[in-house]
């Protein structure tokens, strides 16, 4: 008898390997628009502006549109990189972005695994269109019952709504039955909290955390290194 029976598993930083999408998107649209990005300078300046961007969003400051334009339009001002239209340029790189599947090691293995036994659902923060792209290009579609993306619903992690529009499209199961695993503190594991839904942070760089420094919402039921410890928390 399996310990949860429906997964909310994040994407980008958890199955998705978003730090080589985002990097190789970045390049090639630097390349497109002639930015020379000499050691990284451009790249680690909208790696700023657009974390920033997204916490913003996360916190309902910003809506979605508004993010992908003020991230680029606040690029180029600060990069002084003259007239480059935000909108352009920010199509140019989801463009490149939505063909972008790359999957983290072992990501592959769990879903597989999973899938067999849970009922498993896809929640992520992102554009509609880019999000189903890379979906369709890493082929792990299949493996979902559920893909819940805050683009085409109007909420966002870890908006109570978001989760509460999450769990009527599993069927409203006991909370008990559910776990959100993911890899940001504040988007998966506060909004698994927020709604009374069980947690697994995925830490990856295995940062040492002082659970009595941070607030109870951001604080991880279990915690893991490895997608493949997950098995046996699920099971």
């Amino acid at each position: 008898m399996t310990r949860y029976k429906y997964i909310l598993i994040d994407a980008d930083g958890t199955l998705f390997d978003y730090k080589k999408a985002e990097r190789e998107s970045l390049i090639n649209t630097f390349k497109y628009y002639g930015i020379i990005d000499e050691n990284s300078v451009y790249s680690d300046l909208y790696k700023t502006i657009n974390s920033q961007c997204w916490k913003e969003f996360e916190l309902g400051k910003l809506s979605l549109e508004e993010l992908r334009f003020n991230r680029f339009n606040e690029f180029i001002q600060q990069g002084k990189l003259g007239d480059i239209d935000p909108s352009e340029i920010g199509k140019k790189y989801l463009g490149f972005l939505s063909l972008s599947g790359y999957l983290l090691d072992g990501a592959l293995e769990l879903l597989k695994k999973i899938s067999l036994t849970h009922s498993v659902s896809m929640i992520t923060n992102g554009i509609t269109d880019t999000q189903y792209s890379r979906i369709n290009v890493s082929g792990i579609g299949k493996y979902f019952d559920n893909i819940i993306i805050s683009g085409e619903i109007g909420y966002q992690k870890p908006a109570e709504e978001y989760f509460r529009i999450t769990l009527d499209r599993i069927g409203n199961p006991d909370k008990s039955e559910v776990i959100v695993i993911g890899d940001s503190l504040t988007s998966d594991i506060a909004g698994g909290n927020l709604s009374g839904i069980d947690t697994c942070w995925i830490n990856f760089g295995s940062y040492a955390i002082d659970k009595g420094e941070i607030p109870d919402e951001l604080k991880p039921v279990y915690e893991v290194n490895t997608l493949s410890q997950i098995i046996d928390i699920v099971t």
